[in-house]
């Protein structure tokens, strides 16, 4: 049954990284494999040993959970992309108060408060002001250069899938790769491109557990404020228009009170 858990936890982080806005480190801190990823994705070897089997266990799961529901986005993307963005943004909103505890907003410090509002202002002005050609990067025929842009996105991307509140697949949206690697690559099952960024992915996961296991053990605060602000900023881009508002305005609703529930302890 543990083994089960293990998968199905591997599984919904997964598919959290495969949609925009949508953090797979908060379905790790949700299904109770947080501390596991990040004290083992280190490297830290101590407890490597107690661990392994589960870890493995785990990526299988991720790796399904992204093969698997990229298929499921193309879909809703191309066919309902209004009602998918706005069930996004209720899952974020949902997420809010998850980040917010782990931040400890309500001590109001200056310093960590300031993390917050210039993120949220960074990112929000770096979509304002992105070239929205980004979005259709070609890699269909492949050059160095592509190699280690796909390399670099994809290990980007789940650097933050090891941050809760942080969505991999709206940094892809933002760096113009989520179509080249989720609809193209993923979803048609591309080789060697595949490969390739799978290969980025585990680099990915080991430097972002590093990374967050060196600053949250020093700055857990400060950085829960700035995770805060990224998820504010990044918002934006994927608000939906409201041509559907009163079954947009219901799932909006009801995706923000089930996540809400899910991450409440």
């Amino acid at each position: 049954m543990k083994t089960i858990k293990t998968f199905l936890a591997g599984f919904f982080i997964g598919v959290a990284n495969v949609i925009p806005g949508v953090s797979g480190g908060t379905m790790a801190v949700v299904f109770g494999v947080y501390e596991m990823m990040v004290e083992v994705l280190s490297l830290d070897f101590k407890h490597l040993k107690d661990y392994f089997i589960p870890l493995v266990i785990l990526f299988l799961g991720i790796v399904t959970g992204i093969l698997g529901f990229a298929q499921i986005m193309g879909f809703l993307l191309e066919n309902y992309s209004e009602l998918t963005y706005t069930v996004f943004v209720g899952i974020i909103l949902g997420s809010f108060p998850l980040i917010a505890k782990l931040s400890h907003i309500k001590e109001k410090n200056i310093v960590n408060l300031l993390g917050l509002i210039i993120t949220a202002v960074l990112v929000t002005l770096m979509i304002v002001f992105q070239d929205r050609t980004v979005g259709e990067i070609n890699v269909e025929i492949l050059s160095v250069g592509k190699i280690i842009g796909l390399l670099i996105a994809s290990s980007l991307s789940t650097i933050t899938m090891i941050i809760p509140g942080v969505s991999g697949s709206m940094l892809l949206v933002m760096i113009g790769y989520y179509t080249a690697i989720f609809s193209y690559i993923i979803r048609g099952l591309v080789f060697p491109h595949l490969i390739i960024v799978l290969i980025g992915m585990v680099v990915g996961l080991i430097l972002g557990s590093k990374l967050m296991s060196l600053l949250l053990k020093k700055h857990s605060k400060f950085i829960y404020h700035v995770i805060l602000g990224l998820i504010i900023g990044s918002t934006w881009s994927i608000i939906p228009q409201f041509n559907q508002p009163l079954i947009q305005v219901v799932l909006l609703i009801g995706s923000s009170v089930f996540i809400y529930f899910i991450n409440k302890k």
